[in-house]
């Protein structure tokens, strides 16, 4: 029986996501190898991820592995995932979704309300910045990069009061730690936040079987209606704007809300839609009421 070579970011949160897949193929009979690579977003961390040029810098590296023959599939954050995709790659498995709320870390369990006036909160996310100084205009937002334990130890040692992460990883990693998470509506989470994606070659026929095995077709219809609103509305991860899809009677809720280095001015999506050509039209309502001062701001 085949070999399964993993290949993943060498971060703690990204290794345990590996293990995830991992166990999950081991279930299945095959033998597993983990393999760390370094990607140019774990290289460039004195440079805030919203003032990179270049998209995918968790994924890119990771996937040109697989096309050298060097790993047979990689495993992601979808998060992290550009909206176009190199025809060479697919995902071809996605794990359950976990928790895709934002959450608040502090030794104290602050939450939203009782973060103390001007103190200092860690993100390396634009669109959570945004959304904190909208509910909290007072707090001292601080650029922060580095992995999840890096982060939390800057908390731990008192160089922070909070740091805002997602609640996955902290589920995933088992932090003990104060965290208390933010509503969906206090802050609408990233396209595809809480989802492990894995990808292969798209010419792997023999992967891609084995790989639809593990996936989960619940999380993968709501990862791809997220990742076709995102790309309607020409977003992306180093843009302030959230959307989460989420699945209810007869269809599906989406919640989008593209905010201005402004703070004030925003657009917000919230509604019912049917199936894929309903999300469209949908969206593409939803873009043509989006401010021209802030459509400008996501080219």
């Amino acid at each position: 029986m085949r070999k399964i070579r993993i290949g993943a970011r060498g971060s703690k949160l990204s290794m345990i996501q590996a293990d995830m897949v991992s166990g999950r193929l081991m279930q299945l009979g095959y033998e597993t190898e983990i393999i760390k690579i370094r990607t140019g977003g774990d290289e460039n961390t004195g440079i805030p991820l919203y003032k990179m040029e270049k998209v995918g810098v968790f994924v890119d590296r990771i996937n040109e592995k697989i096309e050298d023959s060097s790993i047979d599939i990689a495993v992601h954050s979808a998060k992290d995932i550009p909206s176009q995709i190199d025809t060479r790659f697919e995902i071809c498995a996605v794990l359950p979704r976990d928790d895709p709320r934002d959450t608040i870390i502090s030794s104290k369990n602050y939450s939203i309300t009782t973060l103390p006036a001007a103190c200092r909160v860690g993100t390396s996310s634009l669109r959570r910045a945004y959304e904190l100084l909208a509910l909290r205009p007072d707090l001292n937002i601080m650029d922060v990069r580095g992995n999840v334990d890096t982060r939390v130890n800057r908390v731990k040692g008192g160089e922070l009061d909070a740091i805002v992460l997602a609640q996955a990883a902290i589920d995933r990693m088992h932090i003990n730690i104060g965290s208390v998470p933010l509503d969906l509506r206090e802050s609408v989470p990233a396209p595809n936040q809480g989802i492990i994606a894995v990808m292969c070659s798209r010419s792997d026929t023999e992967m891609r079987k084995i790989l639809s095995s593990l996936d989960d077709p619940s999380t993968r219809s709501v990862m791809l209606l997220e990742r076709k609103a995102s790309s309607i509305i020409g977003i992306g991860c180093s843009k302030p704007a959230g959307i989460i899809v989420t699945p209810e009677k007869d269809g599906f809720r989406v919640l989008a809300r593209v905010r201005s280095e402004d703070i004030v001015t925003c657009a917000e999506l919230d509604e019912h839609f049917r199936d894929e050509n309903d999300l469209q039209r949908v969206v593409d309502s939803f873009v043509s009421r989006i401010p021209p001062s802030l459509r400008s701001e996501l080219k």
